[in-house]
């Protein structure tokens, strides 16, 4: 599968009318997992490196961003407030259990639900399922 990345020019397998999960990560590992769990659920999978190049993403049928928590990163109460305060689309933030500081943050700043990735990687089917295709 390859996965159609914000300025990237590969199509997505995945019929380009589809809903569609918006991953905001740098980790290669992570993107291609979340990219094969979209794809085998049947979901047009987006991917931005950054908040900023997030804010660009123009998916009319969005309904998911998962945002992982990096040390550093900038912009994430800016891409709650474009995608689930205006947009109505959840905003589910993940990162390492011992990042307790950025997974407070993420919850003071409005994520609809913030996960440990352990939590992310175990349930990530049910939690694509759920807020992509049943919401």
């Amino acid at each position: 599968m390859i996965p159609l990345s914000l300025g990237g020019s590969s199509p997505s397998p995945v019929d380009p009318n589809a809903a569609a999960v918006l991953l905001v990560t740098r980790d290669l590992m992570i993107e291609s997992r979340v990219a094969g769990a979209a794809a085998a659920a049947g979901l047009r999978f987006l991917s931005a490196s950054d908040p900023g190049r997030a804010m660009s993403v123009d998916a009319p049928r969005l309904r998911l961003v998962l945002v992982d928590l990096q040390p550093g990163m900038t912009g994430l109460r800016t891409v709650v407030e474009q995608f689930q305060t205006s947009r109505q689309i959840p905003v589910v933030a993940f990162g390492s259990h011992v990042a307790t500081a950025l997974l407070d943050e993420a919850r003071s700043t409005g994520c609809h639900e913030v996960l440990p990735r352990s939590r992310l990687h175990a349930g990530l089917d049910e939690l694509l399922r759920h807020y992509a295709l049943e919401c």
